[in-house]
């Protein structure tokens, strides 16, 4: 393809007298001119296929996805910003129904027993259609009504992420369901957003005061056996975590807000765990990493919001994508993201 600049309409170079062209870890190819300075163009990648709830030209929350989950009988469903869930086949082609809730799906989650949990931005906790929501004079109540996450530990238990009132365990009781909460340390603790667990059954609850590690057995019965990894003690480059993922071979990323990618492969001392960054000055695409993904073949797809990094854990080399042509597609939503058979 040859690009030339043209006194009318659009242009991809700002002038026709070039002094030197070079390319950027990101894929941008950057031009020198000398009556027009420097410009930067832009590489768009084909191959992405794409996935509209609701019509293609609508644009803002309806097509925002917030939640991905494949449920028990294969089914695909998710969420978007505008109170919407939807059931897709297992192959995501086809759109098989539509249920609208009183507040935002931020997480969508199903049991080893078949119960639907979701987790709602504001409206509290759905399990199998019973809500549950705080309760100001109630202390068995959950601690707060936006929830973030959801997560079944080794021994079948179920945590809630909330944002605001720490980390709830779900008691069976009587029928129904009484909450505990844990890490309620302060407001920035209180604030989680993602749990995930490591191959030692560990468990990481990432929220905006870096990461807590525990196992939830010495957790249930001493709430502040815990290990705090964070900005203020070094460890981390962002207090904000958005995303943690435990890889095959058991090393555990973090993906954080303006600190980029970290790994850890825990040793079993886990009061004194080391990590080592990769952030844009390493070849990442953008700092402010949201999920991250894991293929077939052990790559890793991390998506920020501004594109996604296709990254070798064995070569820590990067490949960045990107598949818009407007600044508002490059960015992608915390905790959205499925590696479909």
């Amino acid at each position: 393809t040859h690009f030339t600049y043209q006194i009318e309409g659009v242009n991809h170079i700002c002038s026709n007298t070039l002094t030197s062209v070079m390319e950027d870890r990101s894929g941008g190819i950057w031009l020198t001119s000398e009556p027009s300075g420097v410009s930067r163009i832009q590489v768009l990648n084909d191959g992405a296929t794409y996935i509209y709830p609701e019509e293609k030209d609508q644009v803002g929350r309806m097509n925002t996805v917030r939640s991905i989950a494949r449920m028990n009988n294969g089914e695909m469903w998710l969420s978007n910003r505008r109170n919407e869930v939807y059931v897709y086949d297992g192959k995501l082609e086809n759109k098989l129904r539509t249920m609208h809730y009183p507040s935002r799906i931020y997480k969508i989650f199903e049991d080893g027993k078949g119960k639907v949990w979701l987790g709602s931005r504001g409206s509290g906790l759905c399990i199998d259609g019973e809500w549950f929501k705080k309760r100001v004079k109630n202390p068995k109540s959950i601690s707060d009504n936006n929830i973030y996450d959801i997560f079944c530990d080794y021994k079948q238990r179920m945590w809630v992420a909330t944002f605001g009132g720490g980390l709830n365990l779900a008691v069976p009781e009587d029928g129904t369901y009484a909450f505990r909460s844990f890490l309620t340390d302060n407001n920035n603790m209180k604030s989680v957003r993602f749990v995930a667990s490591d191959k030692n059954n560990w468990m990481w609850v990432g929220s905006s005061d870096g990461i807590c590690v525990f196992h939830p057995d010495s957790l249930i019965e001493s709430p502040d056996k815990f290990y705090r990894y964070n900005y203020g003690n070094g460890k981390l480059l962002g207090d904000m975590v958005k995303y943690i993922l435990c890889d095959r071979k058991g090393r555990v990323w973090v993906g954080s807000l303006g600190g980029g990618l970290s790994m850890c492969l825990p040793d079993g001392d886990y009061g004194n765990l080391s990590f080592k960054h990769f952030t844009t000055g390493n070849g990442l695409v953008g700092d402010d990493v949201q999920p991250i993904a894991e293929d077939t073949e052990g790559m890793l797809s991390v998506a920020t919001d501004y594109g996604i990094s296709h990254f070798s854990p064995e070569t820590e080399s990067f490949e960045n994508f990107f598949f818009s042509t407007i600044a508002q597609g490059y960015v992608y939503s915390e905790s959205t993201a499925f590696d479909l058979p």
